[in-house]
């Protein structure tokens, strides 16, 4: 009888088993450790959306058609201007336009304090001004402008008879406050006995508000890297700047801080380029910028609208 090389083989591992050479639990760990080898897809930490701030989620993540209902829609040459009249004797400002349009929107259960999104400069001043303020019992007329982010904020079209005390804006990174062209000295001491620090900024919506003669100050908000795809707020620094402006408004909001309107402000201060600190001169070559596309969308639209009567 011819024997098979396999019939050898199994044999010989007969053999080697019996001796106690080769186990069975032996050849069960070895296929263990194969498994262990196969390579697994590692998965990222997943975002998720605390309740207390579903209703920013909603206003970064919104187009910003969502909220021409908010108020008074001005149709300029730059794009649309949003003005809601809340009887008050304080404006306040934020711009719709955003420089990415990336979806995400939460924190890491491990880092509750970080909330990561694309749209906070300046959804979260927007946010602000139309839900977290007017939760805290502080109601102010609301002007929402878009063009910011291409240094030609829609902010210069607006006109009105009112005389405002004076402007807010919640539109900067980090936790200072900057008044651009508003260095009336009673308005700066103001600000800084409530525990603001006073930084320097070049740009925002409330730039091209000096014809309205009040003063006017813009908050850090305690956001950063924005225009960047790891854009984020720290939570916590941005419950403090909402304190402090508690406090301001609660000291301040019946008293006027008047502003001479200076001409040309770009020019005098050696701005004429854009060159410092823009938020967004040439952000289409920088960061993939959209905000074109999206008003030239929109003009479009509107002039096929006036075409057809």
């Amino acid at each position: 009888m011819v024997v098979g090389s396999n019939q050898v083989e199994e044999e010989g591992k007969d053999d080697l088993r019996s001796t106690g050479t080769i186990t069975r639990r032996d050849s069960m760990n070895k296929a263990k450790r194969k498994r262990r080898l196969v390579r697994r897809p590692v998965q990222k930490p997943r975002l998720v959306c605390p309740p207390e701030v579903q209703q920013l989620r909603t206003r970064c993540l919104a187009p910003v058609s969502a909220f021409f209902g908010v108020g008074e829609l001005t149709h300029t040459s730059g794009g649309p201007l949003i003005f809601q009249d809340n009887d008050s004797d304080i404006l306040a400002v934020a711009h719709l336009d955003t420089v990415r349009q990336d979806r995400h929107f939460g924190v890491y259960r491990e880092d509750s304090d970080t909330l990561l999104n694309c749209q906070l400069d300046d959804r979260l001043g927007a946010w602000i001004i139309l839900d977290a303020l007017p939760a805290r019992g502080i109601v102010l007329d609301i002007l929402l402008t878009t063009g910011e982010e291409l240094c030609n904020s829609t902010a210069k079209h607006f006109a009105t008879n009112k005389r405002y005390n004076w402007i807010v804006e919640f539109d900067r990174s980090g936790t200072d406050v900057v008044t651009y062209q508003y260095t009336n000295q009673d308005w700066i001491n103001a600000l800084k006995a409530s525990g603001n620090d006073i930084g320097y900024g070049s740009y925002s919506d409330i730039a091209e508000l000096g014809h309205l003669g009040a003063s006017a100050a813009n908050w850090g908000v305690g956001y950063y890297n924005n225009h960047n795809l790891d854009s984020y707020c720290s939570i916590s620094e941005l419950g403090d700047t909402l304190k402090r402006f508690e406090r301001f408004h609660k000291e301040n909001h019946a008293t006027r801080y008047d502003h001479v309107p200076v001409t040309n402000w770009w020019e005098q201060n050696d701005y004429e380029d854009h060159a410092y600190d823009c938020r967004c001169l040439e952000c289409r070559d920088t960061y993939g910028c959209n905000y074109d596309q999206e008003w030239d969308d929109y003009h479009a639209t509107r002039k096929q609208n006036e075409a057809n009567g």
